[in-house]
């Protein structure tokens, strides 16, 4: 019982202590031009791609051992995480929220036209921007394969906090340093 509070302690403090630091920009010396493009590219992709898929399946894997039963889940940059099914399967009952970074995501779906294909298969719920995503609003946040593709992770991650609730829980993912020269591999 001691070394939970004790490890209780120290996230606390670790927690007060990150949270009481002045805001620093973790921006990334690459071109948010450049990002920006790739997110577009991708997302005129008629699927995501095979490895958000992959991940995705992975990371739903491990939603079982988490016994929190969240109400409402937050799928961030959704399009590209290829998570929707993923998520549904885990949580029948929770309101899944999509949301897009970019502005024009996040209207693209609603003007489409009525016959486009992409349209029907699309999500049925409204696609929010960060701005719409309301404090403290859920107790899942999933976010597959988006995060290195913005220039600034710092900043997302803050967006991230604010969207979850009081002991809410995140799952992301994300590729690392080695990862492109392991895929070259």
């Amino acid at each position: 019982m001691g070394s939970r509070i004790g490890a209780e302690c120290s996230i606390g403090s670790i927690y007060w202590l990150t949270m009481n630091q002045p805001e620093r920009s973790a921006r990334r010396p690459v071109d948010a031009a450049a990002l920006a493009q790739t997110r577009s590219r991708l997302r005129r992709l008629p699927h995501p791609p095979w490895l958000h898929a992959e991940v995705a399946r992975r990371m739903a894997e491990r939603l079982p051992l988490i016994r929190l039963q969240p109400r409402t889940v937050i799928d961030w940059d959704a399009a590209l995480g290829a998570s929707q099914v993923a998520l549904k399967q885990a949580y029948p009952r929770a309101e899944r929220i999509a949301v897009e970074s970019d502005h024009r995501a996040a209207t693209t779906a609603a003007a489409m036209p009525w016959w486009s294909v992409r349209r029907w298969a699309g999500p049925s719920q409204p696609i929010l921007h960060p701005s719409q995503v309301g404090a403290g609003q859920a107790q899942l946040l999933w976010s597959n394969m988006g995060l290195h593709l913005h220039a600034d992770p710092q900043a997302v991650m803050r967006q991230w906090q604010a969207a979850l609730e009081v002991d809410g829980f995140l799952m992301f993912s994300t590729l690392g340093p080695g990862s492109l020269a392991a895929l070259r591999s």
